[in-house]
């Protein structure tokens, strides 16, 4: 009887390695990004997943929640910004609600203004 327990065990172990393995995410990439204005920036990147999460900085350090999109999105236009003025963003996949690594940080700076 302790065999078969033992087996079952097993058995249920790596069942539930196999299949925590197959919702593992893969971190977004190529990511990149460019001023489109004094105040926009618009980012892009590649990845899967039933969604993207954005996150924004101004210091590097202190990176807050910018917003979720639709895994079929791959860009975004990050709006209201001040003008010459530096952005760092990181991006995480999502599916079944378990989240990938974030990317490193990536920096680009709106537009001064016009004159």
């Amino acid at each position: 009887m302790k065999a078969k327990g033992i087996f079952n065990i097993i058995v249920c172990l790596t069942i539930l390695s196999s299949v925590s393995h197959s919702y593992a995410q893969s971190v977004p990439t190529n990511i990149s990004g460019k001023a489109q204005s004094e105040s926009s920036i618009r980012i892009s990147w590649v990845g899967t997943g039933d969604a993207f999460n954005i996150l924004r900085s101004m210091d590097g350090k202190t990176f807050s929640n910018l917003t979720t999109v639709d895994g079929n999105t791959f860009s975004f236009t990050d709006t209201e910004l001040s003008a010459s003025t530096p952005y760092l963003y990181k991006i995480c996949s999502v599916l079944n609600d378990v989240k990938s690594a974030y990317t490193a940080s990536n920096g680009y700076v709106t537009k001064a203004l016009s004159a």
